[in-house]
């Protein structure tokens, strides 16, 4: 049983951790470059 906590808990974090890095770093890129370094 606590095979399957751990594993949901990491499982969840993993699925956190999907939707905010790329929002993290998207913004800082895009803050970085500027319009003319896009290409």
């Amino acid at each position: 049983m606590k095979s399957i906590k751990l594993n949901a808990l990491s499982y969840m974090g993993i699925r956190v951790l999907n939707i905010i890095f790329p929002i993290l770093t998207g913004t800082y890129v895009a803050r970085i470059l500027d319009r003319t370094d896009y290409g």
